[in-house]
């Protein structure tokens, strides 16, 4: 092989070898990601009622409230509402800088959880079972 052929693959091959360093080195640079360990997550399940959607509203925009002012600290709140009998929502309260979004992870129509003939009250008054049978 004549000296112009050699060094045309060396070039080559040198270019090769450049090209392909400065892939690795571009991919390793990434932008850094601000990375929050959740402690506990706190999901507030507000099922469907004719009477008391005002009071899941109010609930809600109270827990909104106290979030805000004091921030969630590496807590998640998750919130499961019906809206109707026949829609319900699942979000999470999040916040940014003292103001609180409802960031929305799922609808759902004609959900698949029992009407309130289906639930039944425990001893305790404030927790409900549902019925297997």
């Amino acid at each position: 092989m004549n000296k112009v052929a050699l060094l045309s693959i060396k070039w080559i091959r040198l270019s090769l070898c450049l090209i392909t360093l400065s892939f690795f080195v571009l991919s390793c640079e990434k932008d850094e990601i601000e990375s929050v360990e959740n402690q506990k997550t706190l999901f507030m399940y507000l099922p469907w009622s004719t009477n008391l959607t005002s009071n899941f509203y109010t609930n809600i925009s109270d827990m909104e409230k106290a979030i805000s002012q004091k921030g969630l600290n590496g807590e998640r709140v998750i919130v499961f509402m019906s809206t109707t009998s026949e829609k319900a929502i699942l979000f999470e309260i999040t916040c940014k800088k003292g103001k609180c979004e409802q960031v929305t992870l799922k609808e759902y129509n004609n959900p698949p959880f029992p009407p309130p003939s289906n639930l039944t009250t425990n001893t305790n008054p404030s927790v409900r079972l549902l019925k297997l049978h």
